[in-house]
């Protein structure tokens, strides 16, 4: 080395290179965050928690240096309040109403001080106001699914031999669909004889259950979805719990739930006769503006006593029952 450019090389001290640098007291540093929202399929705020009290006129727009969201950057505006009772040491980001789903990401810093005018110091090196290390990021995802559940009450058609039996629901909803299941309450004094399938509003068709039990009794309360353990053919009459249909219900999978859903009982033997008593349709998905809709109203063309049932009545599951007993034979009810 020749440090002092002297033309003289090695020199010991002078071309030794010495580096040095004051270390101030430490900045703070962001030890909690998370987007929130006013309902919980949107984001429309940021609180940040802080290790030490934050000087609130250092705190401003330019210092949210990205927002991002699904559809890639975000425009809006930004108000930053200290939250009460904090001592300054948790501030909310607002913004405007973010409802698509996905990943959010926000960036933060590094120039907000605290109370002795120290820049953030994110990585806790006790160099203040690096640009990136000291910024913050805060991503999370949001989830605008919802659940809702669309019933035909009292159906009460007969099920006659070589025959077919048809119900309907229509849904309103512009729901995208990402889970369905399947609920079918009916009398028939030999199950074998049936085939049964579903035909979503775009004229696909899942197939449910297809001539088992032989002549066993009656479909009560049963359950098909694709989470469940067990295959609809391991199962016997009358089929109460939650099955696999024939058929996978992800047929219906990102399709628009929105028209006439018909279920088709097909009696392909003589001799036994029976009735479709009542069937359900539980959706999951987001609606096209990504809020998950409302509750909705009366659901069905043909079947009168067709509505739409709170969400907490999902298909039963280890931890959730039936409820067969409070629901199955109430007067029809509408909901929102």
């Amino acid at each position: 080395m020749n440090q002092d450019g002297d033309g003289v090389n090695g020199e010991d001290p002078g071309d030794r290179y010495v580096a040095s640098v004051e270390l101030g007291e430490s900045g703070p540093r962001v030890i909690d965050a998370q987007f929130r929202g006013s309902n919980p399929r949107m984001f429309d705020s940021v609180r940040l928690t802080f290790s030490e009290p934050i000087k609130p006129s250092s705190f401003t727009e330019d210092d949210i240096v990205e927002f991002t969201g699904p559809n890639g950057t975000i425009s809006t505006s930004y108000t930053i309040v200290p939250v009460n009772g904090s001592n300054d040491t948790q501030f909310d980001i607002l913004f405007a109403k973010q409802n698509r789903q996905g990943t959010y990401r926000m960036t933060v810093g590094p120039f907000i001080e605290d109370s002795l005018g120290n820049y953030m110091n994110q990585n806790g090196d006790h160099i203040n106001g690096q640009i990136p290390e000291d910024r913050f990021i805060l991503e999370q995802y949001l989830d605008t699914s919802k659940t809702k559940r669309y019933d035909a009450w009292k159906v009460n058609r007969p099920i006659r031999d070589y025959r077919v039996t048809r119900s309907a629901i229509t849904i309103t909803e512009a729901i995208t669909i990402s889970d369905l299941s399947v609920r079918v309450n009916l009398n028939h004094s030999a199950t074998g004889d049936l085939r049964i399938r579903l035909i979503g509003p775009q004229n696909q068709s899942v197939v449910l259950f297809d001539r088992h039990g032989k002549n066993g009794d009656n479909l009560r309360n049963t359950w098909f979805s694709d989470s469940a353990d067990i295959s609809i053919s391991q199962g016997k009459p009358p089929y109460n719990g939650n099955y696999r249909s024939i058929q996978s219900l992800s047929m219906f999978h990102n399709s628009l739930a929105a028209g006439k859903w018909i279920l088709e009982v097909r009696d392909t033997k003589s001799g036994n006769v029976g009735k479709l008593l009542s069937w359900s349709l539980v959706v999951t998905g987001t609606m096209e503006d990504g809020e998950g809709g409302g509750m909705g109203g009366m659901m069905s063309a043909f079947d009168n006593s067709a509505c739409v049932w709170p969400v907490y009545y999902l298909p039963p599951s280890a931890s959730n029952g039936d409820h067969s007993e409070e629901w199955n034979w109430a007067d029809p009810i509408e909901v929102g």
